[in-house]
């Protein structure tokens, strides 16, 4: 058996960043860490896919720590720009950009 000594953070895109931290401060005990407010960063946008206009991401980021043995952190992550499609998409599991 795997023994997990450490894990950096699960990353969740939400839409309402306050809404998601108060659900997740409620529910798991989780408690701010960290936060980046209004993120612009080139090397940042394009790592997360956003090739042709990097320049117009911009993203608050904020660290949840939860209350585990293990240090286990949220990264919550709401896009201000661009813009996302207002359709829920679903996948197949060997869907490129799937789950």
């Amino acid at each position: 058996m795997i023994k997990l000594k450490s894990f950096g953070h699960i990353n969740i895109v939400v839409d309402d960043l306050d809404k998601a931290s108060r659900f997740y401060q409620d529910s798991l005990g989780a408690l701010p860490a960290y936060e980046l407010p209004h993120f612009k960063n080139l090397g940042f946008a394009k790592a997360a896919g956003f090739l042709s206009n990097p320049a117009d991401v911009e993203v608050s980021i904020r660290f949840m720590a939860l209350p585990f043995p293990t240090p286990v952190f949220l990264e919550l992550m709401q896009y201000h720009a661009p813009k996302g499609k207002e359709t829920v998409q679903y996948f197949k599991t060997n869907d490129l950009g799937g789950p």
